[in-house]
Formats: structure tokens, C-alpha cells, sequence
């Protein structure tokens, strides 16, 4: 479904409890993850989502989703509607630790019910992480 060798995620909401979202990586990402990870890194890891909500000015992990191996699109069932939200595509290395590769578009589910207030870290502070795992990756659109 995804551009050759353009790395994309995108979300698109199709109603207050599902987004559709579709997801495409450069053909590069595998051996720049290798080189910063260690060989065969990619295939001792697994591809996995990670939904956020962003909620009075905090993001919130929501969910994990482990995507099959050749996975191009998935549906997100939410619990929740009223959710401004968007995704991260990554690899779960064997140690649990989490390794962004892209973050999506930020969608805006529909209300159905009352806004509900959680405990959250700031955006400022998640978008931070997001960037500093992404520069271990290098810049694979330069190379």
C-alpha cells in the first residue's frame, strides 16, 4: 500500500472508536537499524504501534499493538472516543525496550461522551524521547 522507498504512517479516522492507519518504511531503515542495534537486530525484534492520546497538554501511552511481519495497515479499536491522538511505529527489541522508527499524523476522534482527565507527561517531554531514539537511527533520508 505504501510509496517505494518513502518511510510514512498515517492515520485517518473512521468514527468516534476506530482509525484506520497505513504505514510504509524506506527500504533503507533495516540496515541503518542494524548498524545501530546490532546485526540480525531487526530480525530478533518485532514490529509493533504504539498508540498515544495527547490530553490537557500530556501524552498518554493508550494501547500496544504487535503487527504481523508483513503488516502494510491495521484498524485501532479504541475504548475511548473524543481522543486526539497518533501513533508510533517501531521495533520491540528482546530487553522490552521500544525503538521508534516514525511517528504518525495526529487524528481527532469523535465525541460521544464526556472528557475524561488523566495523569499524563507533557508533549514537550515525549516528543523529546521520540527524537533523541530517532537520532540513534541516523538520518536515513540523507543517505
Amino acid at each position: 500500500m505504501g510509496i517505494a522507498n518513502k518511510t510514512s504512517l498515517v492515520l485517518l479516522v473512521q468514527n468516534p472508536y476506530t482509525i484506520f492507519c497505513y504505514f510504509n518504511l524506506e527500504n533503507s531503515i533495516v540496515k541503518v537499524f542494524e548498524e545501530k542495534y546490532g546485526f540480525h537486530a531487526w530480525d530478533l525484534s518485532k514490529p509493533i504501534l504504539k498508540v498515544y492520546s495527547i490530553e490537557n497538554g500530556g501524552i498518554k501511552e493508550l494501547q500496544t499493538i504487535f503487527l504481523d511481519l508483513k503488516a502494510d495497515n491495521c484498524y485501532i479499536n479504541l475504548e475511548r472516543d473524543n481522543l486526539n491522538l497518533f501513533v508510533s511505529l517501531g521495533r520491540l527489541l528482546s530487553a522490552d525496550s521500544f525503538i521508534p522508527i516514525t511517528v504518525s499524523n495526529r487524528v481527532t476522534t469523535g465525541r460521544s461522551s464526556a472528557v475524561r482527565e488523566d495523569s499524563s507527561i507533557s508533549e514537550y517531554e515525549f516528543f523529546n524521547q521520540i527524537a533523541e531514539n530517532i537520532k540513534k537511527l541516523g538520518s536515513v533520508s540523507s543517505r
